[in-house]
């Protein structure tokens, strides 16, 4: 984004997005409203008695959203329905009147026989629409009952992939989920991409993303992961543990992270621009915090007022709670609490060797690092083979364990310098100022 000093956020490219409130008309009602279409009156009259299959009626109703009353489909409050393959398709509302789906605490989860490989098998698909709002709903895909062993399976008709995301996103445009709880996926929680993942465009990648005041917690694989977006946004009200977004306890088999922001090998350049996580909690996850990767060089991702816990990912390039791979990344002004690194994991923020023509120009200030063991490892590492240009300053670090081959800053040098200096480690200013112990 060619800025000088990387500290200036407003140099990250923001869309023009209605606050919150304007998009939330206020705090979420505890009851169904008067206007709108119940997905349990007719013409769906689905049953939502936590025992039925509700996929019949429920797509009934995702068919037709242009009769919807007042542009809303209603779940009544406490409803709990069960579906899967669910799909809304081509569904346009617009800036002034978005299409709404309300749930009012109402719960939709997905069969506890229902298929994981080689099906659609998960909760909901939003595949090219725009100016659809989800609000007040749970989506829980069930994994306990449905028991994913994999990403993927060898049939004797071929590879069987597991579709379990608990809600995909595909090439969509101005989509808010707004106080949603997407839990327990069988994959991943949410997945958002362009119209294909194998051989997407950059016409058909999704835009203009935003959860809001959400939770996902509890994916068989990622929290989230993002293959295609320009300006996916994660927001919540920057409350330490108690934030209204909450993204947490991605555990299964080879997790990568509570947030993995990673196109396919086949995406055009760049697969991902203008990410955003803003007031988060993001703790516990069996892998990364969150994975910036390299792979489609994504670009200007912002990381702010946000707080990090407790993520133990296991690889030599680690990133516990940050793998650093994407350009001109800002991470300002969050709290990195409570990790300890295991022998396998070379850093807390990695910014590693994918080549020294990318991942330039990040920005680390004014975070507050905390009850840190790095044991034999560093906080921040800085790879060789990496373009540079990065800054590490003004952040304040407190009970670093490092031990004696540990430091809390590893710089290996590379074409394009980077800059440490005027951190404050245990109270001091760090020494030799500038520069890494």
């Amino acid at each position: 984004i060619g800025r000088e000093d990387a500290s200036v956020l407003d140099s990250i490219s923001q869309p023009d997005l209605e606050p919150v409130d304007a998009i939330a008309g206020g705090e979420t009602d505890t009851v169904s409203p008067l206007v709108g279409s119940r997905v349990t009156e007719a013409p769906y009259n689905c049953s939502c008695d936590g025992l039925s299959d509700d996929t019949s009626c429920l797509q009934a109703a995702l068919d037709s959203p242009e009769e919807w009353l007042a542009g809303t489909l209603v779940f009544p409050a406490g409803a709990s329905c069960r579906a899967q393959g669910l799909h809304l398709e081509d569904a346009q509302g617009s800036e002034n009147a978005p299409l709404v789906i309300s749930g009012y605490g109402a719960t939709l989860t997905a069969p506890d026989d229902g298929p994981l490989y080689g099906v659609e098998s998960w909760i909901l698909d939003l595949s090219a629409s725009q100016f659809v709002r989800i609000e007040g709903l749970r989506l829980d895909g069930n994994r306990l009952h449905r028991n994913p062993t994999a990403e993927w399976i060898e049939t004797e008709s071929g590879t069987a992939f597991n579709n379990g995301t608990t809600l995909r996103i595909s090439a969509s445009m101005d989509i808010v989920l707004l106080d949603t709880e997407l839990l327990n996926g069988a994959l991943d929680n949410l997945l958002i991409r362009g119209l294909s993942a194998s051989g997407p465009t950059p016409a058909d990648f999704s835009q203009r993303i935003q959860v809001v005041d959400s939770t996902m917690r509890n994916a068989f694989r990622n929290n989230v992961s993002v293959i295609n977006c320009d300006h996916c946004e994660f927001i919540g009200d920057g409350n330490g543990p108690e934030s209204s977004c909450q993204i947490t306890d991605a555990n299964g088999t080879l997790p990568e992270a509570g947030l993995d922001f990673e196109p396919n090998a086949s995406s055009p350049i760049p697969g991902i621009t203008n990410s955003r996580i803003d007031g988060c909690y993001v703790a516990r996850n069996a892998g990364r915090c969150v994975q910036l990767d390299v792979v489609g060089q994504p670009s200007d991702t912002a990381i702010v007022n946000s707080t990090f816990e407790d993520c133990r990912r296991e690889s030599a390039t680690c990133g516990s709670a940050i793998l650093l791979g994407h350009k001109n990344t800002v991470i300002s002004g969050n709290v990195f609490q409570n990790f300890t690194l295991t022998s396998e994991c070379r850093a807390l923020i990695d910014a590693g060797g994918w080549g020294t023509d990318v991942v330039a120009n990040a920005t680390i200030e004014e975070n507050e690092f905390s009850d840190i063991d790095v044991g034999n490892s560093t906080l921040v590492f800085f790879h060789a083979n990496n373009a540079g240009g990065h800054i590490f300053r003004n952040n304040v670090l407190q009970d670093i364990g490092a031990t004696a081959s540990g430091h809390w800053c590893a710089d290996f040098g590379v074409t394009t310098p980077n800059q440490v200096y005027g951190n404050t480690v245990d109270g001091q200013l760090q020494s030799p100022n500038p520069g890494c112990p």
